[in-house]
């Protein structure tokens, strides 16, 4: 069983002024009152802190119930008790500068890092990559940061990894490979940025985190394709590639990801169809694809992605026409093709499909006319 405590964070005594030698110091002190002065007890459990290189850090820390209060434990063993570090509370003057970031050296029970908005820095300390217990590293809108340490593999308990609009990132680090516990990776940007226009691609090694659940990758502009190892990613649940605009293909080996349920491909304006491989996608419920303004056509293979439910062709303007096959796909339940402004009929097939509760064709100029087997017994079916 474990508690909640405080400690008090100041800078090294060390006799070097370099800001490397800024860390986590012993705040053991016989004075009560300068140590609430350099720390305030937050009403969580939290300490923020309020001086030194870790100004304005919050830290959370656990100690056994029969030690001693952590105020007064030794430097190594408090230290190794921090498991939860976040800058969120931290002001603009607070934040660390491309030559003041602490190490983190000796934080050995650290397992949630969260590195919010340092918007100066423009690397990490190396220090962040022997933080050997860390499952946790969110690194988001730190937006002049350019790299990650090459060494990011040696965090082997980390199963999640979060650079959201942290957009100056211009390579990932071949070792990620080794995050074999990793379930999440994110990279890209949010509905709060313009999104990562440097990053052009991934390393082969994304493969070979046989782990992950997620992959997000919205907003990655400059994205070219994708590694063909993601078809290693066999318990990849979902995908969201939205506004990956220089998208002009998915591997083929994006069939292998056979535990996809979720795929997210908004404004991938470079798409213009989807690989055959796409039928062998059996668990495939979510199919997002609004905007994809170059998207021609779709493989005949979709209609064996037999789980199918959603179909989001939303504003495809260039799609010219729906495979006959759409109609295998009986567990389909929503079909939105408003504004395919060149779609000129729908195929026959649709009639055929017992859970379709709606298909939305507003705004399809061209359409010509709906099938009669869509209208039977189904009033109400067809938006348009």
């Amino acid at each position: 069983m474990t508690r909640s405590s405080s400690i008090i964070i100041h800078r090294s005594r060390s006799s070097s002024s370099s800001p490397q030698h800024d860390k986590l110091e012993d705040m053991s002190s016989p004075d009560k009152t300068d140590s609430a002065k350099r720390a305030q007890i937050m009403h969580d459990g939290e300490v923020q802190v309020k001086e030194g290189a870790f100004q304005g850090i919050r830290l959370k820390i656990q100690a056994s119930d029969d030690e001693e209060d952590v105020a007064s434990l030794p430097y190594g063993e408090f230290q190794s008790s921090v498991v939860e570090l976040s800058s969120r509370s931290c002001n603009d003057a607070e934040r660390w500068t491309a030559v003041s970031m602490p190490s983190f050296e000796g934080l050995t029970g650290l397992k949630k890092l969260d590195l919010y908005k340092n918007r100066y820095i423009t690397s990490l300390d190396e220090s962040i990559t022997e933080l050997g217990a860390l499952t946790i590293l969110s690194i988001t809108r730190c937006t002049r940061l350019v790299k990650l340490p090459a060494s990011i593999g040696q965090l082997r308990q980390l199963r999640e990894l979060d650079l959201t609009d942290s957009i100056s990132i211009e390579c990932i680090p071949d070792s990620i490979g080794e995050l074999k516990c990793l379930t999440r990776l994110t990279i890209g940007g949010s509905s709060q940025s313009s999104g990562n226009k440097v990053l052009k691609a991934l390393p082969e090694t994304l493969g070979n985190m046989t782990n992950l659940r997620e992959l997000c990758l919205d907003k990655c502009k400059a994205l070219q394709s994708l590694p063909s190892s993601v078809g290693n990613l066999k318990l990849l649940r979902e995908i969201h590639l939205r506004e990956c605009k220089c998208l002009t293909e998915l591997p083929s080996s994006i069939g292998d990801c056979t535990s996809l349920a979720e795929m997210g491909l908004s404004k991938c304006m470079g798409l213009t169809t989807l690989p055959h491989t796409i039928g062998k996608l059996q668990n495939l419920e979510d199919l997002l694809m609004p905007k994809c303004k170059g998207l021609l056509e779709l493989p005949d293979e979709l209609g064996h992605c037999k789980n199918l439910s959603h179909l989001d062709l939303r504003n495809c303007k260039k799609l010219e026409r729906l495979p006959e096959t759409i109609g295998m796909l009986t567990k389909l339940r929503s079909l939105d093709l408003s504004t395919c402004k060149v779609l000129a009929e729908l195929p026959s097939s649709l009639g055929a499909l017992p859970m379709l509760q709606e298909i939305n064709v507003e705004n399809c100029i061209s359409l010509q006319s709906i099938p009669p087997s869509l209208m039977e017994g189904r009033s109400g079916i067809v938006k348009s």
